[in-house]
Parts: structure tokens; C-alpha cells; sequence
């Protein structure tokens, strides 16, 4: 075998796993994950249910991804307090009445985002489409609920 034929295959071969690579890489990194997918899904179910004017939906999914950022944060924040909460029995009474308390506050905290983003909906659609975004928000829930129980 001579040296400009084995650069060739050395070269086909090392460009064949780097393209192998940076294909799986890519693809790896593209498939959505479950709560992506479950996202999607209720964003679609919205759509259909509401069906929003372009303006309407041109407002109103920033608002609601903002809300959803939001909404997210606090209830990580209330899932790591109740982790806390687990470890009563190794706690203070001080210890404890602060977590309780805490887990009080960002339950306040979520309710209150709520409001706002409930006030903020009203701004921009009628009180009958706000309803419909509640309506559809629980029958997707239960929907969800139904097919997670059926597998």
C-alpha cells in the first residue's frame, strides 16, 4: 500500500467517525425531551380550544411562556423546601416552624404570580377566551392523567 493511498483511507476513515460523531452529537441534542414534548402537546391543545386571533396569540404565548419560567422557578424552590421538611424528626422546633413558614411563602409566591398572570390574560383577551385558557389547561391535565394511568 502506498503512503498517498493509505492518507487517503486514513483520512476517509478518521472524516467517516468524526461525521459519525457530529451527526449522533446533533441528533442527540435535538430530540426534545418529555416535558418538551408534553409542552408542545398542551400549547397545541390551547391553540385549538381558544382558538386566538394571530394578535391575540402574538401577545398572549410570551406572557404565558413567561408565566411558565416563573412558575417553574418557585415551585423548584417549594420542591427543595419540602425536602427540607422531610428531615423533621433530625430538626429543631425553630428549624421547623422557619421551613413551614418558608413553604407558606413561596406558596404565596406562586399564588400571587398567578394572579398577576390571570390580570395580565385579561388584558389582552376577553373574559370568555381567559376562561377557555382555564378550561383547557384542567381537561388537558385530565387528559394527560387518563393516558399516563392507561400505560
Amino acid at each position: 500500500m502506498s503512503a498517498s493511498t493509505f492518507f487517503l483511507s486514513w483520512f476517509r476513515l478518521t472524516a467517516a467517525v468524526f461525521l459519525f460523531s457530529f451527526v449522533f452529537v446533533c441528533c442527540a441534542q435535538a430530540q426534545p425531551s418529555s416535558k418538551d414534548k408534553i409542552e408542545a402537546l398542551k400549547a397545541a391543545f390551547i391553540n385549538k380550544n381558544i382558538d386566538f386571533t394571530a394578535a391575540e396569540a402574538q401577545a398572549f404565548w410570551p406572557l404565558y411562556n413567561d408565566f411558565q419560567a416563573k412558575r417553574e422557578a418557585l415551585k423548584k424552590e417549594l420542591s427543595l423546601s419540602r425536602t427540607s421538611i422531610a428531615t423533621i424528626n433530625a430538626s429543631s422546633e425553630k428549624d421547623v416552624a422557619a421551613l413551614l413558614d418558608g413553604d407558606f411563602v413561596l406558596r404565596q409566591k406562586e399564588l400571587d404570580l398567578q394572579k398577576d398572570f390571570h390580570k395580565k390574560m385579561l388584558l389582552l383577551l376577553s373574559v370568555k377566551k381567559v376562561a377557555l385558557y382555564y378550561k383547557s389547561e384542567e381537561e388537558f391535565k385530565k387528559a394527560l392523567l387518563n393516558q399516563l394511568k392507561d400505560k
